[in-house]
């Protein structure tokens, strides 16, 4: 990340068309930020957990990591919510791993498979 505090000294807004590059790159950084946001609901059967922004092999090992706290627990039956989840060919690798964690435990998860980049 880039951040305005670092530019040249003696650059000033606007002064430059670099400094102008520059702002734009940071304004729109968060427009592909790779943060996944997660709601879990463990009173609810099954577990109900909504998913936001994106799934890949960084950001699915936070989601791995609660789903297998969650099946530690006790929970063998989960619901993804992936309606607003932006997910690659890196996510699918994390979601067949979690599928593999859930049965291995004698769970069940479904999920919405229609995600994408």
């Amino acid at each position: 990340m880039i951040l305005l505090d670092e530019l040249p000294s003696g650059a000033s807004s606007g002064s430059s068309p670099a400094v102008g590059s520059i702002r734009e790159l940071v304004d729109g950084a968060w427009r592909n930020d790779v943060a996944l946001e997660m709601w879990i609901d463990v009173t609810s059967e099954p577990i109900a957990i909504r998913l936001a922004g994106t799934l890949d092999e960084s950001t699915g090992a936070n989601l791995f990591d609660v789903i297998a706290d969650c099946v530690a627990r006790g929970g063998r039956d989960f619901h993804l919510d992936t309606s607003a989840l932006r997910m690659d060919s890196a996510g699918w690798p994390v979601m067949e791993r979690i599928r593999q964690r859930v049965h291995g435990a004698g769970g069940r998860v479904r999920w919405d498979r229609d995600a994408s980049a």
